[in-house]
C-alpha cells in the first residue's frame, strides 16, 4: 500500500494529545509531512465537534472526522455535519431517571452540539468533580425531556462501572456504553461507535475500511483498532487493547503519531 492510499484516523486524548490540550511537536511535524507525501489525517475523537475544534485549527485535517464517539461525522474545512444520531428520546428519559435515583453518587453530564450540561446536584460536594472548561455549563435544575440529546457522560469512580452498565442494561436496551477514561462511561445510541462512524466516512469518501490506519489507546477506540486495516495502540494502553493492535507505538508524550508515520514511512 502507498502512502498516498493510507487514511490515519487518531484518538486525541492519550493518543495525539497530553495534558488535554499539549501535541508533541513530533506529531505536527511529521502529519505535515505524511500529507505532503499524499496521505489523509483525520481525528476520531470522543469529544464534542466545538472542543475538538480548538485542536483541528492546529492540525492540517484533510478528511472528515468523528466527534462524540461515533454519534457524529464533521468535515472541519467546510464546517458541517455530515451525519449525526442522537439518543431517542422518550427511553432516554426514563432510563437517566432511574439511573440518577439508584447512583446519587454519579455526575452525569447530557451533551448537544454546544455543551456539556452538568445535571448533578450542585451542593453534592462527593459526586465526582468536573474539571473546568467553556464547554461545560452547570445546570443542575435542567430539564432535560423533549430535546435532542447527542450522548450522555456518566463520571464516577471506576468500581462503580460495572455495576452501574448492568444496572443500565437491565433498564433499556436500547443505548451503547463505552468508557473513554477509567472513571467516564458514555451513554450512546444503540450501535454507534467511532468504528461505525468511520464506516460511514469510508462510503463518503470511497476510502476502503483495508486502507484505514486508527490508532487509540483505550476502550473507546477498541472497535476501531479491532476492524482497521492497520490497528494501533501505545505501549501505555491496557493489555486487551494491545492484544487487538497490529503495531504497537511508544507513549503519547514521546510523539505516539510520529512513530507511526515512521513506521508506515519505512514500509
Amino acid at each position: 500500500m502507498k502512502l498516498s492510499e493510507i487514511v490515519i484516523m487518531s484518538d486525541l486524548d492519550g493518543t495525539l494529545l497530553y495534558e488535554l490540550d499539549k501535541i508533541p511537536d513530533r506529531n505536527i511535524q511529521a502529519i505535515h509531512r505524511f500529507i505532503q507525501k499524499g496521505g489523509r489525517f483525520g481525528i476520531a475523537t470522543g469529544r464534542s465537534t466545538a472542543f475538538a475544534e480548538d485542536i483541528a485549527k492546529r492540525l492540517p485535517i484533510n478528511i472528515p472526522c468523528v466527534t462524540y464517539n461515533g454519534c457524529a461525522v464533521y468535515d472541519f474545512s467546510r464546517r458541517e455535519y455530515l451525519m449525526q444520531t442522537h439518543l431517542p428520546s422518550d427511553s432516554f428519559e426514563l432510563c437517566l431517571a432511574e439511573l440518577r435515583e439508584k447512583f446519587k453518587q454519579v455526575r452525569f453530564l447530557v451533551v448537544d452540539e454546544n455543551y456539556y450540561y452538568d445535571i448533578s446536584p450542585e451542593d453534592d460536594s462527593e459526586i465526582w468533580q468536573i474539571r473546568p472548561s467553556p464547554y461545560v455549563r452547570r445546570a443542575p435544575n435542567l430539564d432535560v425531556s423533549g430535546k435532542k440529546w447527542i450522548k450522555t457522560v456518566m463520571r464516577m469512580d471506576p468500581s462503580l462501572v460495572e455495576k452501574f452498565v448492568n444496572q443500565a442494561l437491565r433498564i433499556s436496551d436500547k443505548f451503547e456504553y463505552s468508557l473513554s477514561f477509567p472513571e467516564a462511561l458514555e451513554m450512546m445510541p444503540k450501535g454507534v461507535s467511532k468504528w461505525s462512524a468511520l464506516q460511514s466516512i469510508c462510503k463518503i469518501e470511497g476510502v476502503s475500511p483495508d486502507n484505514l490506519v486508527c490508532i487509540g489507546d483505550y476502550y473507546n477506540d477498541y472497535e476501531m483498532i479491532k476492524h482497521a486495516g492497520i490497528g494501533v495502540t501505545m505501549s501505555t494502553a491496557p493489555d486487551n487493547i494491545k492484544e487487538l493492535a497490529n503495531i504497537i507505538v511508544d507513549s503519547c508524550e514521546n510523539g505516539a503519531i510520529a512513530d507511526l508515520i515512521e513506521i508506515l514511512e519505512e514500509k
